[in-house]
């Protein structure tokens, strides 16, 4: 039999390890996010045409208990297997139906203030795009850094590396940063003011106004008036609109892309309150002073949503270049995951999102186990694959007839472990896919960027921006039949997006080439270190911050 485990967000690699150890049998997972892409019935649906010896709610983190009661209420339609509960220390709490009912009259009051919201924020948002934008200035080196998603546990990923980046970055420059959020961000420094955010006790129903009821509690937060609000703008969430002009302050939004374009083209179907999303954005991109984004696609986005030019700041987005020197390998660090020594390590990190390409990762790793096994075995190329989400599952059933010994799954890792696995790598892997409507590319991968500082040899797809970064390449089609020469300026591998070919001859090529491998991680560190730190993406967001006129 298997256990079924709903979680909140997918389990840390430790702790999952710690679980299924506990569980002492199979476990199949569903989290929060697959409710998200496929629909609370449907997903309600699948789960009930299964049999489960049991359905476990694994709560990592304190803060998803907030989602425990929905989970419980999910589990109810697992009849009749029982639900057990079970927190950080692996303590089991049963569930009996009765309770787990209780679960489900917990919702209801949540569920009512969620509608509440609804129906509060339509009326808010129509006033706020009546509303002329407030001209403020910054008059103090300070700011708030605002991250109201509801985030429990999150501690790997591109976001954490970025709110990291902007945060340390600024205090690097002598700002007085405070941060508000769910709960304390990784890797910024621990001495700096943090103001955790109110969070709704319980979630309801549907799961998207919980993301509206978080907004209006954050905007009446009692938080502190600095020189500007830095917010990372998050869906169906303009607490950053209501706050600076409740404080009279400048906001400075960070824009990563529509979340409303990113459900209809890359879920099952649109927000469940896709017209309020997109007045959301709207209101919030008419009253931020300064929008900072980090490719030109979204910055060319912005203009044809109406943001004049003159509030727009574009840059790429950047890596804490000391934490992947190279001179910090480590090699103990792969014998840890049972890589094989001396192997030559192929490394892909990500959260297996819709445009990161990890299936076409496996693909590829299929192709070569096909094409030649003895020559995969002889170049003694390991893949290492860091990271989960929603295309884990895929990625798992292509690479079921690939042996283990060829390929490392490791699960979600702490992003302040990562470098220790990267700096031990001889290539990264960069598989990134075009959008499927045939829109511009408009990421900014973080990991590109650490994936060059560690001092890598790259692989990556051709892709917009990505391939923009890495110029000068060699390319997959046309690969050299020498050895680099001394002034060969190349700073990457780069393939055809999407192509399983091209990334299988291109990997296969550096497995092969150790002396590609050396140049190539080289350049590229060069290059990171020159033009893509975090103080250099800070910096260039400072030089636009509307600051008041010095006086006389």
């Amino acid at each position: 039999m298997t256990a079924l485990a709903m979680t909140a967000y997918p389990l840390s690699r430790e702790f999952r390890r710690r679980f299924e150890e506990w569980a002492g049998e199979p476990v199949h997972y569903v989290n929060v996010a697959e409710f998200r892409r496929d629909g609370l019935r449907t997903t309600l649906v699948r789960i009930r045409a299964e049999g489960w010896s049991r359905v476990l709610v694994p709560l990592e983190h304190p803060a998803s208990g907030a989602v425990a009661p929905m989970l419980a209420t999910a589990a109810l339609v697992a009849h009749p297997a029982p639900i057990v509960l079970v927190d950080a220390e692996l303590d089991a709490t049963p569930v009996s139906r009765r309770n787990a009912a209780v679960g489900v009259a917990a919702l209801v009051p949540a569920s009512f203030d969620a509608q509440a919201a609804i129906i509060r924020a339509r009326f808010e948002l129509r006033r706020l795009l009546l509303a002329d934008r407030l001209a403020l200035n910054v008059r103090e080196r300070s700011f708030l850094y605002l991250n109201a998603n509801l985030w429990f546990g999150l501690k790997a990923g591109g976001a954490v590396a970025h709110i990291a980046g902007i945060v340390n970055g600024f205090a690097t420059l002598g700002y007085d940063v405070e941060i508000a959020a769910p709960e304390p961000p990784p890797l910024v420094d621990d001495t700096l003011p943090f103001h955790r955010l109110p969070v709704p006790a319980s979630f309801g129903l549907p799961i998207e106004a919980n993301s509206v009821r978080f907004s209006q509690a954050v905007a009446h937060a009692p938080l502190p008036r600095l020189g500007f609000v830095y917010q990372r703008m998050s869906v169906l969430n303009y607490a950053g609109v209501e706050l600076t002009r409740r404080l009279r302050v400048p906001l400075v939004l960070e824009y990563n892309g529509s979340e409303a374009w990113i459900a209809r083209h890359w879920r099952r179907r649109p927000l469940r309150y896709d017209r309020i999303a997109l007045t959301t954005e709207a209101v919030s991109l008419r009253h931020a002073a300064l929008v900072v984004t980090v490719s030109n696609a979204l910055g060319d986005d912005l203009v044809q949503r109406g943001v004049e030019p003159d509030r727009i700041v574009v840059q790429p987005n950047g890596v804490d270049a000391p934490r992947y020197d190279p001179a910090l390998r480590d090699e103990a660090a792969l014998a840890e995951l049972g890589v094989p020594p001396g192997a030559v390590v192929a490394t892909f990190v990500g959260t297996f999102g819709q445009w990161h390409g990890a299936e076409v990762l496996a693909k590829a790793i299929l192709q070569l186990w096909r094409d030649d096994a003895a020559r995969l075995r002889d170049s003694r190329l390991h893949f290492l694959l860091i990271g989960d989400g929603l295309k884990m599952p895929e990625v798992r059933a292509l690479l079921g007839e690939v042996p283990t010994e060829l390929v490392t799954l490791t699960g979600l890792v702490p992003q302040e472990v990562t470098p220790r696995y990267l700096l031990a790598s001889d290539i990264t892997v960069s598989p990134h896919v075009r959008n499927s409507d045939g829109t511009p590319f408009f990421g900014s991968p973080t990991k590109l960027f650490e994936y060059m500082a560690a001092g890598t040899a790259i692989v990556a797809s051709d892709l917009d921006q990505i391939g923009s970064v890495l110029r000068p390449a060699l390319r997959a089609a046309s690969l050299p039949p020498a050895e680099p020469g001394t002034r060969d300026e190349s700073l990457a591998l780069l393939v055809e997006p999407g192509s399983v070919a091209e990334l299988a001859a291109g990997i296969r090529f550096l497995a092969e080439h150790g002396a590609w491998r050396h140049q190539l991680g080289r350049r590229a560190r060069e290059r990171a270190v020159a033009r893509h730190t975090w103080t250099a993406h800070v910096r260039a967001i400072e030089e636009r911050l509307p600051f008041a006129p010095a006086r006389p």
